[in-house]
């Protein structure tokens, strides 16, 4: 029923992150995937952002289209630049997906359907207790078609129903159609 007060809207960063799907889209190279560790990042250690801190929260980051020594290198110059060790990152996890199976979502005979890699990707959502996921990036991910909006509100529900019972967030990033 919707009597009394509503419950307040609660924010993971104040007016810019809810805990809701969330999409970042740019062009290739543009980019997203340092922008969105420097995030992860951030919101791993409580470290402020582009709006302010928030308390610390698990991440982890599903990065299909770099390589693990990229990845390194990003952090690296990332927590020197925030003046913290890699001691600090212990809510931040990165999986290191390039040249991995990372389709979640594909279609057969025109109806689409979950691939095995999305257990695995639940799996590790709840076993570390994971609050923000950074899933890069969504070409990757999404093997059905972008056009048919059925498709896609089923993958991002399904990514949303992969933690349950708790606060989650999961930030896509993709590119814009051609």
């Amino acid at each position: 029923a919707l009597l009394g007060e509503p419950p307040e809207f609660i924010w993971l960063l104040q007016d810019w992150l809810s805990w809701h799907p969330t999409l970042l889209a740019g062009r290739g190279g543009s980019g997203k995937s340092l922008l969105i560790q420097h995030l992860g990042t951030c919101l791993a250690t409580g470290l402020p952002t582009w709006c302010g801190a928030c308390a610390p929260v698990k991440v982890l980051y599903w990065a299909c289209e770099d390589d693990h020594d990229q990845l390194w290198r990003r952090e690296h110059l990332i927590c020197r630049q925030l003046k913290i060790g890699f001691d600090r990152l212990a809510n931040f996890n990165v999986d290191a997906r390039h040249g991995l199976e990372n389709t979640l979502l594909t279609t057969e005979y025109g109806r689409p359907m979950w691939t095995p890699t999305i257990e695995l990707l639940r799996q590790q959502l709840n076993d570390l207790a994971t609050d923000v996921l950074l899933l890069d990036n969504i070409c990757h991910t999404f093997g059905a078609n972008e056009n048919v909006r059925h498709d896609v509100t089923l993958f991002i529900n399904g990514i949303v129903g992969l933690v349950d019972g708790r606060p989650f967030c999961p930030i896509l990033l993709g590119h814009p159609s051609k």
